[in-house]
This record gives C-alpha cells, sequence and structure tokens, in this order.
C-alpha cells in the first residue's frame, strides 16, 4: 500500500530525519509558519464568540427578546430592552455584563463563557469611541456592511465617512491600487514591508501565470537584466505565453466545476471544456461575455462547443446549475437561502436562489447529431418553494443584482397556434434525433445571462476581481473568496470598488486587471519583517504565502526532477487526489499528504539516478560543495548560504559511502521544504 513505507522508505526516513534535523533551522529560518494572532476586531474576536454561544437563540427567526445578533446591524439596533452595547462602558452594556457569572439573566443560559471570552467581548465595546453606533443603526445592511471597513470595525472616524476616500489624480493604476491599500495601512500605523528582490519576484511571476516554476539560468538572466521595465516585459511576456493560458484553464475549471476525478476530467476534455477555457483565456475574450455562453449554452462556433459542457455536466440538477453560477453572476454562494433568506446576508433572499432555479427548469440535456446540447421548453417548469414557516410562493425571475425579467408567452391567447409557433428552434419529435436543441422565443436561460453579463451587473465584476485578487496576493479583498455580501465585508470597500469599475470600463478585460494588480507595490512586496501579514493579512502589508496548486505541483516537482521537461500524469493525478484545494478558506496541510510526499512511488522515481534526472547530473559531479550548490539552485533557485551549505556537507559526508543515494533525500528534503511548496 501507499500508505505503508517499505523497508527501504523507512530507511529513507530515517537518513532524512537525521538531515532535517541538522539543516531543519536553516532552511526554513524564514519562518514559513503561520501562526493566528488577529488584531482586536469585531469580525475577527467577537463574532466568532457570538456565533458559537449566541445564534441559537437570537436569530433572524427566532429572535428572542426581539434581539437578531446574526448581523452587525441587528446587535446594534439592540432587542425589546433597548440597546445592548454602550460605546466604551462594558460595565453598562447588557451583552457583557449578562455574561459575568453573577448575572441575572444570565447568557447563555446554563452555561459560563470563559474569562478568555468575556475580556474580549469588554475589551472590544471598551474600544468604541462614544456615540459611534449612533450613525449606523439606520442604515440597511448593505450599506452598513460597507462602511465597516474592517471587517465589522465600528468608529465614527473610519466608517462611513472614508466612502469618499477619492486617490490623487496623477496616480497610475497600480499607483490608486497602493494608494487605497496604503490608506489603510497609515492608518493603523503600519509599514508596509520592502519590495521583493528579483529572484523572489520571478519565482512568484512565473507561478501565478504558468503554474510553473522558472529555470535557474531564467532567473539568472532576469536578475542580471539591467533594465528598467524589466518586471513589466516578463509579466506581458508570460500573460502572452501558452502556459498562461493552459494555467488560467486549470484553475477555473476546478473553480467552476469541482474536482470530481480523473473520469471526469476525461469527459472535459473530451467535450471541449478545457478547449474552451483555453480559447478564452488565450484570446483574452471579455470575462462577462464568457458568463453569458456558460449560462446560454448555445455556442455560435464549435470552437466554443465547450461552453455547454458547464451546464451540462450537472446532468439536469437545476439546484446544482443555481449554485455553480451564483458565485459568478453574483460573487457570492447561495446555497444558504434554499429553504429560508439568507441567516447571516440578509440581502439574500429564498426568492433570488429559486429563481436561478427557474431559469434553468426548462432546460434538458440532449444528444444531437452535431453533438451535445442543453434543449430549453417553451413552457412549463414552474416552481414553487415554501419557507420555513411553510409559506408558499411561485418562483419569479427575480435576481440578486436588482433585475426582475418579466415572463413574456410568446403566442397571442385569442390566435390559434401550433405549439411550434412558440420555438425559435421547434423540438422534433419524439423518437428522432434533433440536428440542434430546442431554442423558444422565450428563453428562460438567455434573459438570466442577459441580466448578469451586463456590464450594469457589477457584483459579476466584483466576483472576478475578487478572485484574481486572490489568486494573485493569497486572499481576497473580501474573504473568503467567493462570499462577497453584507455578511463578508471587504477589507477596502473602496479598492474593490473602484477596481471592479475600472474592470468593467475595460470591457472586463482579465489580462488588464492582472497586469495592473500586479504592477502594484503591493503584489511586489516581500514578507514583512515583523509577521504583521500574519497577524492580520488583510492588511496586504507584505507577501502571504500561497499554496501551489496540485497541478502547478506536479509540474514543477516533475520539471525539475527530472531533466527532460516532461510531467508524470500518475504523480499529477495523485497530487490533486491529496492537495485539491484552490482558494481554502483556511489552509492546513494534512497527515495524508506528508505521507504521500513521503512514501510516493512516483515522487520517489523521480528522485533516482536515471536518464538525465538532476541527481543523475548531480552524482556526475566530482565535490560535494559542488553537488550542494547544484541542488540548491535547481530546487530553490538560489545558492545555499553559509550555514546551509556547512550542514548539507556534513551530512552528506557522514555517509561517504553512500553519497549517490544520500543525494536523493536531499533532494527530498529541499522539494519538501516549505520554500519550494508555497509561492512566497
Amino acid at each position: 500500500m501507499e500508505m505503508m513505507a517499505s523497508k527501504k522508505h523507512k530507511s529513507r526516513w530515517r537518513y532524512t530525519q537525521i538531515f532535517l534535523l541538522c539543516i531543519y533551522c536553516l532552511i526554513f529560518q524564514t519562518n514559513y509558519a503561520q501562526t493566528s494572532s488577529p488584531l482586536l476586531s469585531y469580525r475577527e474576536t467577537v463574532l466568532p464568540i457570538l456565533k458559537q454561544e449566541c445564534f441559537e437563540c437570537h436569530n433572524t427567526k427566532k429572535k428572542k427578546g426581539g434581539l437578531d445578533m446574526t448581523s452587525f446591524h441587528g446587535l446594534i439596533n439592540g432587542g425589546l430592552n433597548g440597546a445592548v452595547i454602550l460605546e466604551a462602558k462594558p460595565e453598562e452594556s447588557p451583552i457583557y455584563f449578562s455574561l459575568l457569572k453573577a448575572a441575572d439573566p444570565h447568557m447563555p443560559p446554563k452555561k459560563q463563557l470563559s474569562g478568555e471570552s468575556i475580556s474580549v467581548v469588554k475589551k472590544w465595546i471598551s474600544n468604541l469611541a462614544p456615540n459611534s453606533l449612533d450613525s449606523l443603526k439606520g442604515l440597511d445592511i448593505e450599506k452598513l456592511s460597507h462602511s465597516l471597513n474592517n471587517g465589522g470595525e465600528a468608529s465614527g472616524s473610519n466608517s462611513i465617512q472614508s466612502q469618499g476616500l477619492k486617490p490623487p489624480g496623477h496616480l497610475t493604476e497600480s499607483g490608486i491600487i497602493d494608494y487605497y491599500i496604503n490608506h489603510r495601512l497609515n492608518k493603523k500605523a503600519v509599514e508596509p514591508a520592502n519590495i521583493s528582490d528579483d529572484r523572489t519576484f520571478i519565482r512568484r511571476v512565473y507561478l501565478d501565470l504558468t503554474g510553473d516554476i522558472p529555470t535557474f539560468q531564467e532567473v539568472l538572466d532576469f536578475v542580471f537584466n539591467g533594465h528598467s521595465d524589466k518586471r513589466i516585459q516578463l509579466i506581458d511576456d508570460l500573460l502572452e505565453s501558452d502556459a498562461y493560458a493552459v494555467h488560467m484553464s486549470e484553475i477555473f475549471d476546478t473553480v467552476l466545476m469541482g474536482r470530481r476525478g480523473e473520469s471526469w476530467e476525461n469527459k472535459r476534455k473530451n467535450n471541449h471544456w478545457f478547449k474552451y477555457l483555453n480559447e478564452s483565456f488565450s484570446k483574452n475574450r471579455p470575462w462577462n461575455q464568457v458568463i453569458e455562453e456558460l449560462i446560454v449554452a448555445r455556442p455560435d462556433s464549435r470552437e466554443r462547443s465547450g461552453a455547454v459542457w458547464f451546464l451540462y455536466e450537472r446532468e439536469n440538477n437545476y439546484q446544482a446549475m443555481a449554485e455553480a453560477v451564483a458565485p459568478l453572476a453574483f460573487g457570492t454562494q447561495m446555497k444558504c437561502a434554499q429553504c429560508h433568506d439568507h441567516p447571516l446576508a440578509h440581502e439574500i433572499k429564498q426568492a433570488h436562489y429559486w429563481a436561478m432555479v427557474a431559469a434553468f427548469n426548462r432546460s434538458k440535456n440532449i444528444s444531437t447529431k452535431n453533438g451535445i446540447g442543453l434543449s430549453e421548453a417553451a413552457s412549463g417548469g414552474d416552481i414553487e418553494f415554501a419557507n420555513l414557516k411553510k409559506e408558499t410562493q411561485k418562483a419569479t425571475l427575480n435576481f440578486l443584482n436588482g433585475v426582475f425579467v418579466e415572463e413574456l408567452e410568446s403566442h397571442s391567447p385569442d390566435k390559434k397556434e401550433s405549439p411550434n409557433d412558440k420555438y425559435l428552434v421547434p423540438p422534433v419529435k419524439k423518437g428522432e434525433k434533433p440536428e440542434s436543441p430546442s431554442i423558444p422565443i422565450f428563453s428562460r436561460r438567455l434573459e438570466f445571462a442577459k441580466a448578469v453579463s451586463t456590464k450594469d451587473n457589477v457584483l459579476a465584476a466584483r466576483g472576478m476581481v475578487n478572485r484574481i485578487w486572490a489568486h494573485l496576493l493569497g486572499r481576497g479583498i473580501v474573504h473568503p473568496v467567493d462570499e462577497i455580501n453584507s455578511f463578508h465585508p471587504a477589507s477596502h470597500p473602496e479598492l474593490l470598488d473602484w477596481l471592479s469599475q475600472a474592470y468593467i470600463d475595460n470591457s472586463f478585460d482579465t489580462k488588464w486587471l492582472i497586469r495592473t494588480i500586479m504592477m502594484s507595490d503591493v503584489y511586489q512586496r516581500g514578507r514583512h519583517s515583523d509577521n504583521l501579514v500574519v497577524k492580520d493579512p488583510s492588511l496586504f502589508a507584505g507577501a502571504i504565502e500561497k499554496n501551489i496548486s496540485a497541478e502547478s505541483l506536479a509540474r514543477a516537482i516533475s520539471r525539475t526532477l527530472s531533466g527532460t521537461g516532461a510531467v508524470s500524469k500518475t504523480l499529477r493525478s495523485k497530487l490533486i487526489r491529496h492537495f485539491p484545494d484552490l482558494f481554502a478558506v483556511e489552509f492546513n496541510a494534512t497527515v495524508q499528504q506528508a505521507m504521500f510526499l513521503s512514501n510516493s512511488p512516483e515522487f520517489n522515481a523521480l528522485l533516482k539516478d536515471g536518464d538525465q534526472s538532476l541527481t543523475q547530473r548531480i552524482n556526475q559531479l566530482d565535490h560535494n560543495k559542488d553537488k550542494v550548490i547544484m541542488a540548491f539552485n535547481s530546487i530553490l533557485l538560489r545558492n545555499p548560504d553559509t550555514e546551509e551549505l556547512e550542514k548539507s556537507l556534513t551530512f552528506l559526508d557522514h555517509k561517504s559511502s553512500e553519497n549517490n543515494q544520500m543525494i536523493e533525500y536531499l533532494l527530498w528534503a529541499l522539494i519538501n521544504s516549505p520554500e519550494f511548496m508555497l509561492n512566497h
């Protein structure tokens, strides 16, 4: 079994342990391990306590004591007995003194919160400026969330007023990004990290744009390139490369379709899904057009036939279609609104969820003479849904972005018409194979697509902007990345608004968006020396380490170790199974991942002294010092420092008679280091 180490692997692990003990603090000296010490703020510290202890009784449905604590709006408006928070006066605030042991009434009933939790609530209230909540009480939830500039922090000086923040007119587009980020850093009295060095920059850009690492020679050429515009030239060159389109296709396949295993990946290839994504990114087609094509599923050319697969793979599951489209069209998940209005993001209604389902409910997978497609009926597909109070209503085409589509009858009731008069392309008789799918005169899918792909739908633009930002910066302006709603306010709302509008003004040009972000100081910063980015990553004070996708990891490992440029398909498949996450809310390495990298036959095979392999090329060198230098240059794209070199030589000299095998252990340790496994 893969999880069981052979005697040989156990021997390798024993030697590796010795090596890791010697070199651990050196290879990992940049302290990549992240710790959690969030700044004291409502969202980061108070909200988790309320969610755990209070939401069960004080929610939109139960609302005990007239108090709904599931939204900041409800919390500051209080309950039947008035306000529960008095700014700067925790001892007079019911939300605090009811938590104390001797309180009557005591909250939560029959449970005593820890002293630490109580202290957090007290400190948060103590830090509120007097009367800072008054101006927020009359706002609707969407405006309120927009005003909470630090994920729920409320203060009279930096909430609503900050929405008027306007950058100076002389700034470049990338400079505007820096202006908004630096404005908040200045308010927090945080000094940003310095701009990264060339070696760090080229590796970061290669991984972000091509899903691969550069060669050591490419790094040297870039480092010693004296041109002042070399960074923008590198970005432009990679944006035009075939590797860019492939890498973006891999990312958005996972985002839009999910990881379903090798058999489904093969179906996607056979039905031109990857070809469609590749063409869309290679030709830089406007993203709103891509959204429209995925929903309408009626490609205008054979080259774009793969667009059909987006809905087709859902196999006539209309709720699955709606849930897949929601983040694409509106920038947020909407699964929680299936049975009731969203309990936390109050602008998301149950009616919005079922409106999307109704938009697809007349569709059906079909096989035609020209391939697969989605037919659509001219009538039927009506939906009634019930809320938790068992109140029933009919679904209408009333979407989250405020667009309401009135159903149009495609025939006149006082005129006799055949059923086919309702169609632009009528359905065929039962038993016949159609040339193409049926298309009604009034198409719900088409109307939905037009409603969300228009330039007026800023929600779609925000969704793409936030995802690209998260891909490049390691975290969205809204976090989690596909939850742009009132419950998850933006860390920099003005920046998100400006960048989304600029994306629209540039005709949903994704390459423009990437280029603009990459040329900002924010993107090009190194890691923060004070580790502040770990304490509050939403500040973007320095680079955030990002886990590399499974596909990128397979490329980097295979090409680095094999020397042929070939990527092991088996290793890729297994890495996808063990490292499936992209845009994880919080990335945590697992024991299964560690065991896979320790015992994988596919990984171990690449470490062998085979033809053209890195191990073979290193072993052909005469001196251990040269071997260590080549290993570091090939894998970490840099020379070892003095201590790393010394410890590595000690390790190799320890078993000089087994030097060839010891090189495998050295390469294994370097590949498994965070410096290689992360994009930083």
